[in-house]
């Protein structure tokens, strides 16, 4: 009931990192109220970054087991599997640098292919990709 009587309450900085109330359902894997959430935000307010740039996609995408949660959110707001921290990490990246091998499978078939081939460091991009992939052995078919 707050966040529908104080709807700007959705994406205010919660944490000293700039994080909303979903970056930090998504870290502590509260997926119900994650559920919650989502149903009362519109797909502007899922691009809400932290001071480093991380969604809530991209934080669900470090491995904290939440599959479901990341196909939610990459389904309501497909741009969010465009977005860069400021690292230029992606959620894609992110997953397959934490080793969430799940996650990063499902995020490499929704991600759009020409997010790779962006204009900026598209050799430090696609190796980074290929190097975190490599870890978690994800080159199978």
């Amino acid at each position: 009931m707050f966040f529908r009587d104080f709807p700007e309450a959705l994406t205010a900085e919660i944490t000293k990192d700039g994080s909303t109330a979903l970056h930090v359902a998504v870290r502590l894997g509260r997926a119900d109220f994650v559920r919650d959430l989502l149903k009362l935000m519109t797909p502007a307010q899922l691009e809400a970054t932290t001071h480093k740039g991380n969604t809530a996609l991209s934080v669900a995408a470090k491995g904290y087991n939440n599959l479901e949660i990341v196909k939610l959110m990459a389904k309501i707001n497909p741009y969010l599997l465009q977005m860069e921290n400021e690292e230029e990490h992606s959620a894609l990246a992110i997953a397959a640098i934490n080793g969430d091998e799940m996650v990063f499978r499902y995020l490499y078939s929704v991600t759009p292919p020409k997010m790779l081939l962006q204009s900026g460091s598209i050799g430090k991009r696609v190796s980074n990709l290929l190097t975190s992939a490599a870890r978690i052995d994800a080159f199978g078919t």
